[in-house]
Parts: structure tokens; sequence; C-alpha cells
């Protein structure tokens, strides 16, 4: 009989094993792969924040899945003011606490949990590779309208996600919603976005296939690269080849329209202008 997911249980286990990139990211890859991923995501989060005119100077900082702390790390180097970080499980939030002391982290379901348990709003709410996990609509449409009530008026709204054509299921714990299903739980609450920020295009492994003959043949070679990926030399050189051709060529000609993550940001309370 096949397990029902259930997102605190599958995520302290995951973590209890591996509190590192490869508990938080790509289980199929190897360290130096999860490297090169997390160091893109870096380099797209700052050029999308450049792009929207926002500083993270001074600011107060709500992290949905803050995990094993990465960027935590990331927002401690900007000068923020405050830093709250929301994590599904304990051994998150005990780890983050010991590093970082004068930070307030929480343990709880953002699906349960809103404004009046936090008696505060933020200038940025902020989750990265969180919400297509969880795969139930109810909770999604929760976690979104808490995450939304945590938000000061104009504050910026930051997730990452996939994004594709349609919302589609890929596995017991990961549902990509598509654009218009997030522009209309967004569009209720009033919240618009500002900018889109492709992260990848083919550094990470194809998440969806489409009807695209090239990308679905590229989504067929990952198949094959998966059972030897995890070796040293290809774990050390791969990344650094696809990592470049990502930046230089595929995410500037094609990083919109490609079914990969991407970085989402929305303000609150301003007229809605989804295309």
């Amino acid at each position: 009989m096949t397990q029902t997911y259930q997102p605190q249980r599958y995520w302290e286990e995951r973590l209890t094993k591996t509190f590192d990139l490869t508990g938080v990211g790509h289980r199929g890859l190897g360290v130096q792969y999860n490297r090169y991923l997390y160091k893109r995501r870096l380099e797209t989060l700052t050029a999308g924040l450049g792009k929207t005119g926002c500083t993270l100077d001074g600011k107060s900082i709500l992290e949905i899945g803050c995990g094993t702390g990465f960027y935590t790390k990331y927002f401690t180097k900007q000068n923020i003011m405050k830093y709250t970080g929301i994590d599904i499980t304990r051994i998150s939030v005990a780890n983050l606490k010991k590093q970082y002391p004068s930070y307030n982290f929480i343990c709880a379901d953002i699906a349960q949990f809103g404004l009046s348990k936090l008696h505060e709003r933020f200038d940025i709410v902020f989750a990265a590779d969180v919400l297509f996990h969880i795969v139930e609509e109810r909770s999604f449409q929760n976690a979104v309208q808490n995450m939304i009530e945590l938000l000061k008026p104009d504050g910026l709204f930051i997730v990452s996600d996939v994004f594709p054509e349609n919302t589609v299921s890929t596995s017991a714990h990961v549902c990509l919603r598509s654009f218009s299903h997030y522009e209309q739980t967004l569009g209720v609450l009033q919240v618009h976005r500002i900018h889109i920020e492709p992260i990848f295009a083919i550094l990470q492994p194809p998440p969806v296939k489409t009807p695209t003959f090239w990308w679905n043949l590229y989504a067929n070679i990952w198949r094959i690269e998966r059972r030897v990926v995890r070796l040293n030399i290809i774990d050390q050189t791969l990344p650094i080849i696809l990592e470049w051709l990502d930046r230089v060529f595929f995410c500037p000609r094609y990083g919109l329209v490609l079914p990969n993550s991407k970085w989402l940001f929305a303000r609150k309370h301003e007229k809605n202008t989804w295309s």
C-alpha cells in the first residue's frame, strides 16, 4: 500500500539523514552539483532583487521553509534589520537556533500559521522551493494566504517554483503549479507580479515533460546521466559546463519559456497586472 505523503515526517526524516544541501536540494545529484545549483539560485535572486529596485538593507525578512539555513546565511550578509524563519521540522529549528541565536525560528506548518500567531508583519516574505511541496490544494491556498497576511502593505512576496504551462504532480511530495494557478491565488489576495527571474534552464534536471521535442530529448538524456552523475569526475565537471551555458546563453534567451525554476517577485496591495 502506498503511504500518504506526510510533510512533517518526510522532511524530518530527510534532514535527519542529511542536514546539508543534498538534504534540501536535489537528492539524485552529488554534493558539488548541488553547490552549483544553490550558487545559481543566489546569483539569480540577487539579480532579480536588483531588477525590482528592492534592497534588503534594513528590511525585516520572514522565510518559509528555512531548512538548513542556506538563505539565512545569505540574508545575514545583506544588513537586514530582522529575520524570522519558519520550518515544518524540529531539526531545522533546533540547528538554526544554535547557529543564529539573535534570530527567531519557529517550528510550524505555514498552512496553519497566520498573523494571529505571530502578531507582526514583514517587509519581505520569502519561500524558496517550498510551495510546490505543499501538494494538497487547500493547504496550498491557506499557506499563500497566511504568507500574504504576514506581509506589510507594499511588501515583497518572493517565491521560487517551476511554473509549468499546466499544473502537474510529479511525485507524492511535488505539485508544480502553473502561472495561471498562481495568478488566480494571488489575484484574490491583491498581490501582483512585478518580475520573473529565470534560475535554471538546463543546469537543473528537467522537472517536467512538455510537447516540445528538444526538451523531451534533453529529459531523456538526463535519465541516462542520472546513472553516472554522482561519480566524482562527473559531479566535479558537468555542473561547471551547464552552469556556464545557462548563465551566458540559455537563461537569457529561453529562461522564461522553458519549464524550469524561476523566481517570482510580487507586490502586495497594487492592481493586478499579470499577463
